[in-house]
């Protein structure tokens, strides 16, 4: 008890999730990583799931404030296999549902499990704060002593691993592809969010190069319907001067969607040009941090060749200018905080160069269950760290 959060009373042993012998349970031998166009789920660790509410981490796990967390997870896992059964569950032990909290649970029309069932209540989509209606603020956040976080309080660059999909739809009884239309509300969610508190990048892992491991028919319908949202969310973001930008190698995707990050890029960029970008939104698409750091220090070793650089010239901040990531301003492309959805705890080949000094939070929710309040709480345990770069506190 005490400060010891392993040994904290309202701390229960919950059974883990299915194994891969279960009906419809992932194969945690599967190659990683799971993800979609607004998902980076990963196939690993299920039959190992952590048997408590609350995951404990070296690095530091977001801890939820409910005593009852630990029974959502294992209500929302084990017992319930639709929304509607989900938060009548939840509800008999006192947890708040989406229809008590005070945000909404999406911004979008997200399919309720139940065949029968109300869907959520959701905002509606494509409503993004207008560049007047924009307010950077912290909405009352703030950090935890004088020094470490800087002047507001919240991240300015929050980098993102939307991890879970697939596992939310099998636990609803869903197909795969269910959980990634259903992430697209969580990552409105997640939009709003940035712009409500001033953050001012946001890096979401969409495709890794690893997944071109999967069959072609997820791949196809993955690249669809990454294709249809950027089509559908396009006017409301360029309208809340969000400037977009893609990192990978777009090459080896289809024509279709290669030509649509074209537009979003070129149209994104035009409308934020003239007061600046209230959010600038990097999608990591075929993208992996190896192959970056690769392919820029090619770059870099041809530029030294041909005499347009010196080799004594060659520190860390040179070697930044060749990463895909120099797209963002310089003083914003490092990420301040890592969240990871689902449980999983590893970068997976993210951003492993920009991420030196991220403050890392890894939470056991699936991707379509992040909603406004786990935004609010992933704000809070931010402020709440203090960082000092190796000086002293």
């Amino acid at each position: 008890k005490g400060n010891n959060p392993i040994q904290s009373d309202w701390i229960r042993s919950v059974p883990a999730w299915p194994t891969s012998s279960s009906t419809n349970a992932p194969n945690p031998q599967e190659e990683e990583e799971d993800a979609f166009p607004w998902s980076h789920d990963d196939a690993h660790g299920d039959a190992a799931r952590m048997s408590i509410g609350t995951r404990v981490s070296t690095v530091g796990m977001m801890r939820h404030p409910h005593p009852h967390h630990h029974l959502r997870h294992h209500l929302h896992h084990r017992h319930a296999q639709c929304c509607r059964c989900w938060h009548a569950a939840v509800n008999r032990v006192g947890y708040p549902s989406a229809r008590t909290r005070g945000g909404v649970r999406g911004a979008g029309t997200r399919p309720c499990c139940h065949p029968e069932g109300d869907r959520h209540p959701q905002a509606s989509p494509n409503q993004y704060p207008s560049q007047h209606q924009h307010r950077n603020g912290n909405n009352g956040i703030r950090h935890r002593n004088g020094n470490g976080n800087g002047g507001n309080g919240v991240p300015k660059h929050l980098a993102v691993i939307m991890d879970g999909n697939h596992r939310w739809a099998l636990a609803c009884g869903l197909r795969g592809e269910e959980g990634h239309r259903a992430g697209v509300d969580a990552f409105r969610v997640l939009i709003q969010g940035a712009m409500d508190y001033g953050i001012q990048a946001l890096t979401v892992y969409a495709f890794s190069l690893d997944n071109w491991k999967r069959d072609s028919g997820e791949r196809e319908f993955l690249f669809r319907l990454f294709e249809t949202c950027l089509a559908e969310e396009l006017p409301a973001l360029v309208q809340s001067c969000v400037h977009i930008h893609f990192i990978g190698k777009r090459d080896a995707l289809p024509s279709n969607l290669q030509r649509a990050m074209r537009t979003a890029e070129r149209e994104s960029a035009a409308a934020a040009a003239p007061g600046g970008a209230k959010l600038h939104l990097v999608v990591a698409m075929n993208y992996n941090s190896r192959d970056d750091i690769a392919r820029g220090m090619r770059r870099l070793a041809c530029d030294v060749e041909g005499r347009k650089v010196s080799s004594d010239q060659v520190d860390a901040n040179l070697v930044e200018e060749y990463l895909s990531t120099s797209v963002l301003p310089k003083a914003i492309r490092h990420p301040d905080m890592l969240l990871r959805t689902s449980g999983e705890q590893r970068l997976s080949n993210f951003l492993l160069w920009e991420l030196a000094y991220a403050e890392l939070c890894f939470v056991d929710i699936n991707w379509p269950d992040f909603d406004r309040e786990a935004f609010t709480h992933l704000v809070q345990v931010y402020a709440s760290r203090n960082r000092t770069f190796g000086a002293r506190a």
